[in-house]
């Protein structure tokens, strides 16, 4: 070959002994070069990526690189020499192999595998049969000897990866076809793509979806917000992330959907993605739910119950009944305030929610009456009921009830009135019957006494006798009408039906007559010492009730104290009030009977054989009460008492 080379290189350059001096020079030229060329080609098969195999026209292997090595596990070694079927030749691919070479090394065709790249399988050295991309070339050298070489390149990891992509495509395929929610992608206002379940929810054929534009798939009310939505999103702009829609199928029926759209290219031009689901139910039973609500709601305002609803410990929501009617806010003026409006201060609010909260937290319901207080400070009582959403979580909300029984309440408080004026007045006959069993006696016995002597001896008695027991029934029967007297007051008193009315009165000239009557009756003359200050002219007061008031405390202080001693009646007033103060050092009442003392009927335990009905200073209570005035006293046994009642003095 070599020769041949050099020939054609050399024809016709130099002749003889240069000549053939020229042609080695230029063979070794040649030579180097041949060798360069070869050693720089078998660098590059080598150092190729892909497998270089070259076999003769007997499937001998005469060529092997690194990467076959690497490949296949066989080193060059090993697999020159072998043939190639038995070494890297699955066996389902031999026969077709030899078929293919004979028929090429018979005809010269080009057909089958040669000079194209073909995919196929290979054995390794292990046995593992790979996936490779195979390119095959026959070289004809100068004797007519054909070699065949080849690329292969190892595939199978690209392989795989298109097994996964292909297993992942139809994964999303199915996922897509089978979806719940319709997924359609719209570009310039047309329908791209449509899975069944769009189909279905806009009851059309893929055909007639794709050539439908989708505006006119919309309802004609609901358009402007779906294309405003659409133009928007195109654009790059903030845009509702999904909202509800109204969809007309051929026939004319609506169907709500609801709508999440985003943007994306579909073919390398902006479109967008949309996803459909049918709402129809749900916006039916929002808009049942809605019409109930309102029934309900109205029902709620309008009842006379008022009702409250209680989360979180302030209130959510609450009726006109409770919030207007009964506790006099304006409309929401309560919402997200406490209960706490509603009680008189923050002692009641603690006291109620101490009573409420574990009734709350067991039963899970709580029910009382409460006296509570409008906007205005008006107090107002309600009988309380409630139910805890959760009684285990009072922070999920409470429902309240709220009645009003202030009505109820003024009748039990009537009644439990009356029946204590009853058991009053029950009391005080008892008492009057032993008064008059008791007190009656002493008086009517001096009378019927008299009577008889005056019978028995009258036409004989002397004049001074029979004036003598004249005066002692005029003493006793004037006695037995004083007692007489004061139970009428005190019942009078009791019933409610003592009057009070205030004229102007002289107050020094009453309280000196009054002093000087209760002297006369006591056979006390002087001993009723009168002091005034402080009252110029005349002030209004009941003259009846202030002698009922002083006539009783200045006759009892005189009655209780030794004969001979001093009672003072101070009177000091002030622009408007005048204290009546009256002083003895008599018996004084015993601790025991201060709670009682101005009880009807009741006297102390110290007052021994003094007459007495124990009404007085029950009679004196109730006439300063009337006057709007108060009483007190001080007093210690055996060192004397001092009664203080003070009376505002009324304008005409």
């Amino acid at each position: 070959m070599f020769p041949i080379f050099l020939n054609i290189c050399g024809m016709g350059v130099e002749t003889e002994p240069a000549a053939a001096s020229a042609a080695s020079l230029s063979l070794d030229g040649a030579r180097r070069a041949l060798e360069d060329a070869s050693r720089r080609t078998r660098q590059l098969i080598d150092t190729a990526n892909d497998a270089v195999v070259s076999i003769d026209h007997k499937s001998v292997i005469v060529d092997w690189n690194r990467t076959a090595e690497t490949m296949f596990g066989w080193s060059r070694e090993e697999a020159v020499g072998r043939i190639l079927t038995d070494l890297i030749v699955p066996p389902q691919h031999r026969e077709a192999h030899h078929r293919g070479l004979g028929r090429f090394l018979s005809e010269r065709s080009q057909q089958g595998i040669l000079n194209r790249r073909v995919e196929t399988t290979a054995l390794a050295r292990d046995g593992r049969e790979f996936d490779i991309e195979l390119s095959v070339w026959p070289v004809e050298a100068g004797d007519g000897s054909i070699t065949f070489s080849a690329f292969i390149r190892d595939i199978s990891r690209r392989k795989r990866n298109e097994q996964t992509l292909r297993a992942t495509q139809e994964k999303y395929r199915q996922v897509v076809e089978n979806a719940y929610e319709g997924i359609i992608v719209t570009q310039d206002g047309q329908l791209k793509f449509a899975n069944p379940r769009a189909l279905e929810l806009t009851r059309r054929s893929m055909e007639s979806a794709l050539s439908t534009p989708f505006i006119e798939m919309v309802h004609p009310d609901d358009r402007a917000r779906v294309y405003g939505n659409y133009l928007r999103r195109m654009r790059g702009e903030s845009v509702e992330p999904n909202y509800v829609f109204r969809a007309v199928a051929p026939d004319g029926s609506i169907v709500w959907l609801q709508i999440a759209a985003v943007a994306i290219e579909w073919e390398g031009r902006p479109a967008t993605l949309n996803f459909l689901t049918d709402v129809s139910e749900r916006v039916a039973l929002e808009a049942q739910i809605k019409q109930t609500l309102a029934e309900r709601e109205a029902i709620l305002e309008t009842t006379a119950v008022g009702i409250m609803f209680i989360q979180g410990g302030r209130i959510k929501w609450i009726n006109d009944a409770l919030e207007r009617t009964m506790l006099g806010w304006g409309d929401g003026e309560t919402i997200g305030q406490t209960g706490e409006i509603a009680f008189r201060d923050h002692g009641d609010w603690s006291r109620f929610l101490k009573d409420c909260l574990p009734a709350l937290e067991r039963d899970g319901t709580y029910e009382s009456d409460w006296e509570v207080r409008r906007k205005d400070g008006t107090p107002w009582w309600c009988h309380m009921s409630a139910k805890a959403l959760n009684s285990a979580n009072l922070a999920h909300g409470t429902i309240w009830f709220f009645l009003d029984i202030s009505a109820r309440k003024r009748a039990e408080e009537e009644a439990r009135r009356s029946l204590v004026r009853e058991r009053e007045l029950s009391d005080l006959k008892t008492r009057f019957v032993s008064l008059a069993s008791h007190e009656f006696r002493t008086p009517l016995a001096t009378i019927l006494s008299s009577i008889e002597i005056i019978d028995d001896f009258g036409p004989t008695l002397p004049e001074h006798e029979r004036r003598e027991l004249i005066r002692l029934v005029k003493g006793a029967v004037g006695r037995v009408m004083g007692m007489v007297d004061q139970v009428e007051l005190i019942g009078r008193a009791e019933a409610d039906k003592l009057e009070f009315r205030p004229e102007l009165v002289d107050v020094e000239a009453l309280a000196g007559s009054i002093a000087r009557e209760a002297e006369q009756a006591h056979n006390a003359r002087g001993r009723v010492r009168v002091a005034v200050r402080g009252v110029d002219g005349p002030r209004f007061l009941d003259s009846k009730l202030l002698f009922h008031i002083l006539g009783n405390l200045v006759g009892n202080a005189l009655k209780y104290s030794p004969a001979g001693d001093d009672v003072a009646l101070d009177v000091d007033g002030d622009a408007g009030a005048i204290a009546f103060r009256v002083a003895d050092r008599g018996i004084g009442i015993p601790q025991e009977d201060h709670a009682r003392i101005f009880e009807s009927f009741h006297r102390a335990r110290n007052v021994g054989n003094v007459e007495g009905t124990g009404l007085g200073l029950s009679i004196v209570k109730q006439c300063v009460e009337l006057h709007g005035g108060t009483i007190l006293f001080e007093s210690e046994p055996g060192r004397g008492t001092t009664f203080v009642a003070r009376i505002p003095t009324h304008g005409p």
